[in-house]
């Protein structure tokens, strides 16, 4: 099985391990989001082990995530959390079966939105999406 990571799921899972049998992929902005020691060390030995890729995704992607997030009145994303959303669109736009890990629940809201498939790590997943109107003045 194919997983993309968000930083939520290294960070909140201290026993977080990368399975050889699985592959994972991330995205730049995750990594450099990643702060500790453990999670730093994680992430290297299985990027040197090649268990673990990272990819960008592209530009127009980034941007129809950005423009979503903007239309339904959310929170600005983190770029980290952005990229995220956009590297999974992609994978579900060229026919990947993959499984998102994430703890956050903004992101699970727009990957549910998107209908791509996600899995929480220790936090649990959300129950319902939430989507806002913006209303003009």
């Amino acid at each position: 099985m194919l997983f993309v990571l968000d930083a939520s799921a290294l960070i909140n899972e201290p026993n977080f391990s990368f399975e050889e049998k699985h592959s994972y992929i991330t995205t730049r902005l995750v990594v450099q989001e990643l702060k500790t020691f453990e999670t730093k060390y994680l992430t290297d030995n299985a990027l040197h082990h090649d268990i673990l890729k990272i990819k960008n995704p592209e530009e127009k992607t980034l941007k129809k995530i950005e423009k979503l997030v903007k239309k339904k009145g959310f929170r600005p994303l983190s770029p980290a959390d952005v990229s995220v959303i956009a590297l999974a669109l992609e994978l579900k736009n060229s026919g990947k079966n993959f499984q998102v890990l994430t703890d956050d629940y903004s992101v699970q809201n727009f990957l549910k939105l998107l209908k791509i498939s996600f899995s929480s790590v220790i936090q649990g997943e959300i129950k319902k999406t939430i989507e806002f109107e913006k209303k003009d003045n």
